[in-house]
């Protein structure tokens, strides 16, 4: 007898926006998207939760615009967060191989896993991730699961993940407050990476940018080993502020005139063009070349790349990426892929959530990457958040080791395959 299908909301808390979408979940990997809901976002600024009373309310408000009904108030939520407080690290477990002969086995993979998983965080931090990237059989990096190698020492490289204790706390009080309960927090920028990030992407080494209307999420991957996550407070927010005091003018006209006529890379023809916008004055209105528009908008997003860059060599990773993917809201912006392309001197694409049946057309955009891939995470033990128990003290492996080693052989293209 078949089961019922399990159905799961995943819910973004966007600085401009709050989305809601609902799934049915026949396997763990296969889910129908059925409902898809947002609502403007309050109480939150740049990834922080300022008011947990009126967070709630826009959660309830985008569940409201979804049609969820109370056939829904069981399913597990998955939230995603972002903002300065994520922190990421990358962790090494490591253990004797077993037998005399040398050969690495399950349970020494396994053993490895889970000495990697054994952390010592400060009170205030949560575990948000904790990833298995790869392994290696005395210090040389194995292209593939290390079982039947030969070595003295096996290890098992993880990247972890963690959030401001506190944030997690007004998360999940906030989805109380909605009539719901929290399944999963997951971090913004390891969901839209998982939704638009290619397989030969990650191979070759790639930095995501998700850039949102308060944050930037930044992610990178080399040899298909995630080795870094953060999030910064700059965003979409930071552009219309400064088209806002450049033309002297509020900050809605200004959000107006960037949806309208920005550019970050401009033709020839649209720089000579005029706009009229109104400004704060006696005259009420200004023209204004938009040459001087579009140089506001790249003088700001030629400085974010930049930081991103910045932040991603201080990793210290040798191999530098090839392909920088711009994800997120303001990656609608027209020119932003040239500008990118041109500041970061890498190629560059927009990266789109992978097709869905459901609002197609809706989806078809790159400021759905993160809630699209809360979807994809939520049933995969690679993005579980917690710890097993620690391993028996006489020496067996804990449940949890094999449980992890099995999913890693079953999605063996999250390492190298």
């Amino acid at each position: 007898m078949a089961k019922d299908p399990k159905t799961l909301i995943a819910v973004d808390l966007g600085t401009s926006s709050v989305r809601v979408a609902a799934a049915r979940y026949s396997t763990p990997k296969d889910y129908e998207l059925f409902a898809l809901g947002q609502a403007p976002s309050l109480g939150i600024g740049r990834g922080l939760l300022e008011n947990v009373d009126q967070v709630s309310y826009a959660i309830r408000q985008a569940c409201e615009d979804a049609r969820l009904d109370e056939a829904t108030r069981g399913a597990e939520v998955v939230v995603g967060i972002n903002g300065k407080h994520l922190a990421s690290q990358n962790v090494s477990g490591q253990t004797v191989i077993g037998r005399g002969d040398g050969t690495v086995t399950e349970r020494d993979v396994a053993k490895a896993i889970q000495a990697a998983r054994e952390l010592d965080l400060p009170a205030d931090r949560y575990l948000l991730h904790h990833i298995p990237c790869g392994f290696r059989v005395d210090g040389f990096r194995c292209r593939r699961n290390p079982v039947g190698t030969r070595g003295k020492v096996a290890c098992a490289d993880t990247h972890v993940v963690t959030a401001d204790a506190k944030v997690i706390t007004d998360v999940k009080q906030a989805i109380l407050m909605a009539g719901r309960e929290t399944h999963l927090v997951a971090a913004n920028p390891i969901a839209a990476s998982q939704a638009v990030l290619r397989r030969d992407e990650k191979e070759r080494g790639v930095i995501m940018l998700d850039i949102g209307g308060g944050t930037m999420d930044i992610v990178a991957y080399n040899e298909s080993a995630l080795y870094h996550t953060s999030s910064f407070p700059l965003g979409g927010g930071h552009v219309i502020n400064d088209i806002s005091i450049a033309l002297n003018t509020s900050q809605p006209v200004a959000e107006t005139v960037l949806k309208e006529h920005g550019m970050a890379v401009p033709d020839k023809a649209a720089a000579n063009e005029e706009v009229e916008i109104r400004c704060f004055g006696i005259n009420g209105t200004r023209r204004f070349r938009k040459q001087y528009l579009f140089e506001v908008i790249s003088l700001r997003l030629t400085e974010m790349f930049g930081i991103a860059l910045e932040v991603v060599k201080k990793t210290g990773q040798p191999a530098p990426a090839s392909t920088v993917v711009l994800t997120g809201g303001l990656a609608n912006l027209p020119g932003i892929e040239k500008l990118a392309e041109r500041t970061l001197r890498m190629d560059t694409r927009i990266g789109i959530p992978p097709p869905q049946v459901y609002a197609a057309d809706t989806l078809k955009n790159p400021s759905y990457a993160a809630l699209i891939g809360m979807l994809q995470i939520s049933s995969d033990a690679l993005f579980a958040p917690a710890p097993p128990p620690k391993a028996q003290a006489n020496g067996g492996i804990a449940a949890g080791g094999l449980r992890i080693l099995q999913q890693i052989n079953q999605r063996i293209d999250v390492l190298r395959s």
